[in-house]
């Protein structure tokens, strides 16, 4: 069995667990700096590593799902109004 050819970058990340702000952001479809703002308000995982600040990927993807909104489901009501 073949295994499908998946990106360069995406190959990358599987081998790895820790990635930093820059290869985050390509993650995320996210500024920079919208990372940063989000690490300085602590509202993401990260780890501090000296002065280097890195993600565990495990732990944003389950910061993902648990950030994650549900849709909601709406009955369909007849309008009511008198006109």
């Amino acid at each position: 069995m073949v295994e499908p050819d998946i990106g360069g970058w995406e190959k990358r990340m599987s081998l790895r667990r820790l990635i930093n702000v820059r290869e985050l952001s390509e993650y995320l479809d996210l500024r920079v700096s919208t990372i940063y703002c989000l690490v300085s308000q602590r509202r993401i995982p990260f780890v501090k590593m000296g002065r280097l600040t890195k993600f565990d990927l495990q732990k944003i993807e389950k910061w993902i799902e648990e950030n994650s909104v549900e849709e909601k489901k709406f009955e369909h009501i007849k309008d009511k109004r008198p006109y």
